[in-house]
């Protein structure tokens, strides 16, 4: 167990470290302002209009999701009731959101630095305190991205 621990923990942090190392290379995080998406939720009252770039990340728990996203200079956080899935239809044509983990979604032009352990990679991202998990089935989708 000790042995596969140091393992996995080589394998992320060099992977973290080469990603971190790409992105901070390709400073270009200019995204231009796109119109409003409305995002509406299950419930009737339930909508959120922001711009793609405004979008920081959203983390789901079981059929609610947490968005995070900024909004007239400050960051705001609303729960909504809305599965994953459904969020990743609506930003379907925006290449720079996506899936990284079967819980998030992630603005990747966001992402300020990545951070590996033994559990896996974790992304860290512009005026956000929480960290954004990657599963190992996106390990290589964010590699692509440095």
């Amino acid at each position: 167990v000790s042995l596969s621990y140091i393992r996995h923990l080589k394998r992320n942090l060099k992977a973290a470290g080469e990603i971190s190392e790409n992105l901070n290379g390709n400073s270009e995080n200019n995204i231009n302002q796109e119109e409003a998406i409305l995002i509406e939720g299950n419930n009737k009252n339930e909508k959120i209009s922001i711009s793609p770039s405004a979008f920081y990340f959203a983390k789901s728990d079981g059929n609610y999701l947490q968005v995070y996203y900024e909004q007239n200079g400050e960051q705001r956080q609303d729960m909504i009731r809305l599965t994953l899935s459904n969020l990743i239809s609506v930003f379907d044509k925006y290449d720079f959101i996506m899936q990284c983990h079967r819980a998030y979604v992630v603005n990747t032009k966001k992402i300020k630095g990545v951070d590996g352990n033994a559990q896996g990679l974790r992304l860290k991202l512009e005026n956000v305190n929480s960290e954004v998990l990657v599963s190992r089935n996106y390990v290589s989708k964010i590699r692509d991205l440095a």
